[in-house]
């Protein structure tokens, strides 16, 4: 039987790891993340990524879930914007 220890991280990362890669996978959710990488730290709103990468509005809230889920992305809301 093999004992689990609680000082073995690295499972934990490389379980990390594989779910953001996992996440970036997909076609629409790369090119959000390249878009916002692109923006640098101070990022960019909601309507601008949906301008920009042309698809619904339920669709890249889809995305924009998934990639903060797995530690890709932080949303910061600055008024009525987010």
């Amino acid at each position: 039987m093999r004992r689990l220890y609680f000082d073995d991280t690295r499972i934990i990362v490389v379980k990390e790891f594989v779910s953001q890669l996992s996440a970036l996978g997909q076609s629409g959710r790369l090119e959000i993340f390249r878009l916002l990488v692109r923006a640098g730290p101070d990022g960019t709103c909601v309507d601008e990524i949906k301008r920009r990468v042309k698809m619904p509005g339920s669709t890249l809230s889809h995305h924009l879930d998934a990639l903060t889920r797995c530690g890709l992305l932080t949303a910061h809301r600055a008024g009525r914007f987010i």
